[in-house]
């Protein structure tokens, strides 16, 4: 048995595990392979399940939360207690050189085209929205205690705070509309 500490995400057509701990990003692969010779025998209907060994990728801070695209070629990484985001390019297995500073980030947001990146956090009053490219801000809101992710055509930016999701256009910043929720 194989012990997998830390905060999962599976890949695209699931043939990795991708594990962060203290340790770094953990990437397992995984096979899953019919048994006929099990099967016949009335053993392991499921077939077998192989989750090889892991390659590390060091990371700058040990992450809170991540996001990937929807190619899933690209991380994005937020930590609360080193106040800072940054990119992973799984490809290449490097880190981009920006460090997004964001103190309290503890959420984040990858667009599906790896575009845009969004930070927030429950100890921070700010979602930020960064260009994924350069590591530049686009824009911020004051919103506290919020999360942010976004539509799958990359297009809007969806805030949700307390009782409000909040619908922004990523281009022009401009609020399309609010949606009012219930809160127990």
């Amino acid at each position: 048995a194989i012990l997998l500490k830390g905060k999962p995400l599976f890949l695209p057509e699931g043939r990795e595990v991708l594990i962060s701990n203290e340790a770094g990003l953990h990437r397992h692969p995984i096979r899953w392979e019919p048994m006929p010779d099990r099967i016949a025998n009335g053993i392991d209907p499921g077939g077998g399940l192989e989750i090889g060994p892991p390659r590390t990728i060091p990371l700058p801070a040990v992450p809170t939360r991540f996001a990937r695209s929807h190619d899933g070629r690209t991380l994005g990484m937020v930590s609360e207690s080193s106040g800072m985001g940054w990119l992973l390019d799984l490809d290449s297995e490097t880190v981009g050189q920006e460090r997004l500073i964001h103190n309290g980030a503890s959420f984040v947001g990858l667009s599906p085209d790896g575009q845009w990146m969004s930070t927030s956090g429950w100890h921070s009053g700010l979602v930020r929205l960064w260009n994924a490219r350069t590591g530049a801000i686009v824009r911020e809101w004051p919103l506290f205690r919020a999360t942010s992710f976004f539509t799958l055509d990359s297009r809007v930016l969806v805030t949700s705070q307390g009782d409000e999701f909040g619908f922004h256009d990523v281009e022009s910043g401009k609020l399309l509309y609010r949606l009012r929720r219930d809160v127990s």
